[in-house]
């Protein structure tokens, strides 16, 4: 009877072993998938990382254009501003030079018209002497007797 215990313990235990012979394989199935799959996961990560990892060099490339287009922008403003604020200095030369000849026309139009009347005045003055001279030697020869 002992013996049949021990071949009947023996049975068990191969029987036993058999079972966890299985699921000791079903695990290790089961973790070997697992790890494919983690692996399968892994490489689309670094995938995606790489992928994420061109895409910022990409954008730090456009980041950087983008600044210095900007820098670009602001020294085409300063320029603009310098050369609007030149066309503005230029307008007020010019202003100031049309003013200034109209203002030297004025003063010739002013000294000629002076100029004609002095020699107008000169004229008076020199007719008034004339009349003066006549009215003159027409009342002395008025006031003298006359000679017969």
């Amino acid at each position: 009877m002992k013996k049949l215990a021990q071949q009947a313990h023996m049975k068990l235990s191969e029987a036993m072993s058999t079972q966890q012979s299985v699921d000791i394989y079903t695990e290790l199935r089961s973790v070997r998938e697992s790890l494919s799959n983690s692996k399968e996961e892994l490489k689309a990560k670094e995938k995606n990382i790489e992928s994420l990892k061109i895409e910022l060099r990409k954008a730090k490339a456009l980041e950087k254009k983008l600044e210095e287009k900007d820098a670009s922008l602001d020294k085409l403003k300063a320029e603009f501003g310098n050369a609007k604020a030149y066309d503005n200095a230029l307008l007020e030369a010019n202003s100031l030079l049309a003013e200034m000849e109209l203002l030297k026309s004025e003063l010739k139009r002013a000294t000629k018209a002076e100029e004609n009347s002095k020699k107008a005045m000169n004229g008076l003055a020199l007719t008034l002497k004339e009349v003066t001279t006549e009215a003159n030697q027409e009342r002395r020869s008025l006031h003298q007797p006359k000679k017969s």
